[in-house]
């Protein structure tokens, strides 16, 4: 039995066609869709992290070609295999993208089922809602707003940035005060497209 049989059989495939060649197993990010032939046609890029939330694909069993057609799925529910970037996948650990093609461990994104084969994780994506710490970036008084925070870690969800260097602008919804520098938490908001503050350090 091939490594792949299981949860082949097993996965809800769309038919995907990708900006750049891609390997078996890649990790994508949606590019939008086409319709071909009276079908809809999924369009994948490489994924590059940063807001807003993403949709992340796992390429099929075979290699596709730039423009080419393959299938794809979002391992919702039913586990599927991803290229890793380095290291050997434990079951239960966070694995997640990271600005490649590939999973990275401690990013969050997917949950660890099983180790395959080198370079190989049998993963199932973590469906929890986007939440992250972080720090004000300068003091925030309550008519502000928005405020700047950096230092962004995700609790659970894709990582929003790429480095603690990064900065987000998040909405101050409660109409909150603090210190620069204050600890923080903020949630992605689907319905509104912005990070929104739920929890922050008092001032002084």
């Amino acid at each position: 039995m091939l490594h792949t049989d299981a949860p082949l059989r097993n996965q809800l495939w769309l038919p995907f066609t990708p900006n750049a060649a891609v390997e078996a197993h890649a990790v994508m990010e949606d590019n939008g869709a086409e319709t071909s032939d009276g079908q809809i046609v999924l369009k994948t890029k490489q994924y590059v992290a940063g807001p807003p939330n993403k949709v992340v694909y796992l390429n099929g069993p075979c290699d596709v070609a730039s423009g080419g057609k393959g299938l794809c799925c979002l391992a919702i529910g039913r586990p599927w295999w991803a290229l890793t970037y380095s290291g050997t996948p434990a079951a239960g650990e966070s694995w997640g993208p990271k600005d490649d093609w590939k999973l990275h461990s401690g990013y969050p994104g997917y949950i660890v089922l099983a180790a395959g084969p080198s370079g190989l994780a049998l993963v199932v994506r973590n469906v929890n809602c986007t939440r992250c710490t972080g720090k004000l970036y300068g003091a925030l008084v309550y008519s502000a707003e928005t405020a700047t925070v950096d230092n962004v870690q995700a609790i659970c969800g894709l990582t929003p940035v790429d480095s603690t260097a990064d900065q987000l602008t998040v909405y101050n919804i409660h109409d909150w005060n603090a210190d620069d520098n204050a600890d923080c938490r903020f949630e992605w908001n689907e319905s509104t497209g912005h990070w929104e503050l739920y929890q922050i350090t008092c001032p002084v």
